[in-house]
């Protein structure tokens, strides 16, 4: 007997490629803002798009209890390896994403769109010129020059 063309499980199938090398399988199809995958299907709790990854574990695990989160262990947003995936809470995903080095308040050269490293802040505060003119070397604005020069940013944890 065929499977019919709108089953979840054989729709979503042909959208995801494994990569060998990770075991991950990235998936191929639309996309969210958030980078995560999104599986359209009305038969995911009354939903019509779903994330990929929740779609996944539902296929081929079982029902997400309600408040619980599909977290993954590869850290890939578009892997949808039911093997990588796993719930969890908020705290606990919170809790797993500090484990691994990934808050999301970063500090200092560590956060995602630091323009300045340890060594230029301490030469910075250094620095007498104006700083307008700190401003236009460095390449952030007079208020960060003011923050860094009154230990107000870039304080060390």
């Amino acid at each position: 007997m065929s499977i019919p063309r709108t089953d979840p499980k054989f729709r979503f199938e042909g959208k995801f490629e494994i990569i060998p090398e990770s075991g991950c399988w990235i998936w191929m199809g639309a996309t969210r803002s958030t980078n995560y995958g999104s599986f359209r299907d009305d038969s995911f709790k009354g939903s019509k798009n779903v994330s990929a990854h929740r779609a996944s574990y539902e296929i081929y695990v079982g029902k997400i209890p309600d408040g619980m989160l599909v977290l993954h262990r590869c850290d890939v947003p578009l892997c949808v390896n039911p093997s990588h995936l796993f719930l969890g809470t908020h705290l606990s995903n919170a809790k797993d994403r500090n484990a691994k080095g990934r808050e999301a308040h970063q500090r200092g050269e560590k956060q995602g769109a630091a323009k300045l490293t340890w060594e230029k802040v301490e030469k910075l505060r250094k620095d007498n010129r104006t700083y307008t003119v700190l401003s236009k070397e460095y390449g952030i604005c007079i208020a960060n020059i003011s923050k860094i020069k009154n230990n107000k940013g870039w304080i060390r944890p």
